[in-house]
């Protein structure tokens, strides 16, 4: 969560205000939007696409328009491909973990592992 809070701020930097009307930092639509920054690409009318039509619909598109609306150099564009990388990085690590423990598990208590998982909604994920 930390490095999303990070990105939000660089975008914030830029006067990107979207997280005022998207739920999240999570949201698929203010991932894409992130990604499509971090390509270069900066046009709000290229940016409002991403965004979902009921936020666009609840919100206004005018609205919507003008939280796409900043400044973003290239700098700011490197800095938030850095921190999508660097999030990417976290989030592949945390699933090599999951699989090493699953694995750890697997061969230590594989007797006791596959009793859990009899009762109903417990399972590896």
């Amino acid at each position: 969560m930390y490095i999303q809070n990070k990105i939000d701020a660089a975008l914030q930097r830029c006067n990107i205000r979207i997280c005022n009307y998207i739920s999240n930092v999570r949201a698929k639509s203010y991932c894409e939007i992130v990604d499509m920054l971090s390509e270069g690409k900066t046009s709000p009318e290229l940016l409002i696409v991403k965004v979902h039509k009921r936020t666009i619909n609840k919100c206004g598109s005018e609205t919507i328009l003008a939280a796409l609306e900043g400044v973003v150099n290239k700098t700011d564009c490197r800095i938030l491909k850095q921190l999508k990388e660097e999030l990417d990085m976290l989030r592949r690590h945390k699933v090599e973990c999951l699989v090493m423990l699953i694995d750890i598990c697997m061969e230590n208590y594989k007797e006791q592992i596959l009793d859990i998982q009899t009762i109903p909604g417990i399972g590896e994920q």
